[in-house]
């Protein structure tokens, strides 16, 4: 699999992430009493989203070569692009609808979709990712 290829599929679920974040920010900035967690998650996707971004840059830049089905990275990758779509659907859901009234709007939106055991193994994976892409890029001196 050649690394302009695999850039772009980063760059598909990147905008996923870059969603969840945009999503996150306004819940923690318009919901007084957001969990601390919501907090904490927006601050380890965004980490997550700068390393996706580095990452994306120097697959299409500086990566000359092809990689395996198999190898660390793109199965990283694969896991890391299931873990934001299985986030965003959880996620998504304190987004405003516009098609119930105001205030099932605003009861949906108040309540916090992950459970404690959602958010424990969704945090400490989003870390683990980031860190994963940011070795990457640190053995590649980049």
């Amino acid at each position: 699999m050649d690394a302009f290829t695999i850039s772009t599929g980063v760059a598909g679920f990147l905008s996923l992430a870059l969603e969840i974040s945009k999503i996150l920010k306004a819940y923690v900035d318009g919901v007084k009493s957001a969990p601390e967690e919501a907090r904490n998650l927006l601050v380890e996707v965004t980490a997550l989203c700068h390393a996706l971004e580095q990452l994306m840059r120097f697959l299409r830049k500086d990566y000359k070569g092809n990689f395996a089905e198999t190898s660390a990275l793109v199965v990283a990758i694969e896991a890391c692009r299931d873990q934001i779509t299985e986030l965003y659907k959880k996620i998504e859901k304190i987004e405003v609808s516009c098609e119930k009234s105001k205030i099932a709007q605003v009861m949906e939106r108040l309540k916090w979709p992950l459970r404690k055991e959602d958010y424990d193994s969704t945090i400490s994976t989003v870390q683990r990712f980031t860190q994963t892409f940011q070795f990457s890029l640190t053995i590649s001196n980049w």
